[in-house]
């Protein structure tokens, strides 16, 4: 009797749970073709929670690369509207120094204004005064 078939025959038999042979070579064979089915079967469980880690680790790498990709979009976004307000703040600081500097001139020809009227005021003083004295 060759290996091959006592191996069929013992697989055959494990599905009763109950070894026939009382022969010691024979539950060694068992027992090593038992611990061999305990093994694929390992091996075949091993197998499968690989393919589903791998599965697993495929969808994350794939929604890793969609968050990169959308991390990169708003991060250029951010940078356009970054840009936009440096450049409205420049302006708004270029129009607030424009203002000022129109409110300093009118303040400056208002006082002019009034120093001439003053002037104007004295000086007609005086020369009614003057006036009065010929």
């Amino acid at each position: 009797m060759n290996k091959g078939s006592i191996v069929e025959r013992l697989c055959s038999d494990l599905d009763h749970k109950e070894p026939r042979y009382k022969s010691p070579t024979l539950t060694a064979d068992l027992n090593e073709i038992t611990c061999g089915c305990c093994v694929k079967a390992k091996y075949e469980a091993l197998k499968e929670e690989y393919t589903t880690y791998s599965r697993i680790l495929h969808e994350t790498e794939d929604a890793l690369a969609r968050v990169n990709v959308e991390r990169t979009h708003c991060t250029n976004e951010l940078n356009e509207i970054q840009r936009d307000i440096a450049t409205q703040y420049r302006e708004k600081v270029r129009l607030e120094d424009e203002i000022l500097e129109k409110i300093r001139a009118q303040l400056t020809a208002d006082k002019a204004a009034q120093y001439s009227a003053r002037i104007v005021r004295h000086l007609r003083e005086r020369t009614k005064d003057l006036e009065e004295q010929v």
